[in-house]
């Protein structure tokens, strides 16, 4: 028999539900793990958005120093052939923009494994309910950082990294106790 822990591994049907129809508590644990994998994708789009930014100031001669005599520009503005060396030359709000991208991706792959640790390791409905909360306060934090980043706030930019990383380390948290309950045998 399936535990409750882990009845989301097997669909199980109970003999009040009738055949065809899907149990009211599966359905909630499936929108809930939809909503922790969404908070995952929907960060990933928060660097694609971060990246969209930095091409546009790639492409604005006013957001860049002067190139160096020997770069090969694809009409006058972008570097094709080394992008992030033109990258490193942004200023202003272009710059900030790859500080926001790089920022995303360092910390992505930290947040994406904690939510799926929390995925396989706590399988009950309130336990994915909280994973699927903690990782949609992660992903709102990380599009204020954005926003906050790119238009040189620095205040909100640091309350919303805040904010995101006690998220994430609020979900390594759940999965750590939850590791903790697995049967030693």
């Amino acid at each position: 028999t399936v535990g409750p822990k882990h009845r989301h591994a097997h669909i199980v049907l109970s003999d009040a539900c009738p055949v065809g129809l899907v149990p009211q508590a599966w359905l909630a644990g499936m929108v809930f793990a939809h909503l922790c994998v969404a908070s995952v994708f929907g960060t990933y789009c928060v660097w694609g958005f971060a990246l969209v930014v930095v091409r546009i100031a790639q492409f604005d001669k006013n957001m860049q120093e002067q190139p160096d005599n020997d770069e090969k520009l694809l009409g006058d503005v972008y570097n094709n052939k080394d992008p992030r060396k033109q990258q490193q030359r942004l200023k202003g709000w272009g710059k900030r923009a790859v500080n926001t991208m790089n920022n995303n991706a360092e910390g992505f792959g930290f947040f994406a494994a904690g939510v799926l640790l929390n995925m396989v390791l706590r399988q009950t409905d309130d336990d994915l309910k909280a994973t699927a909360i903690t990782s949609l306060v992660h992903f709102g934090s990380r599009i204020v950082h954005a926003a906050a980043y790119i238009g040189d706030n620095d205040m909100f930019r640091s309350a919303a990294f805040s904010v995101g990383l006690a998220a994430n380390l609020v979900n390594y948290g759940f999965a750590f106790a939850a590791a903790s309950d697995f049967p030693s045998d």
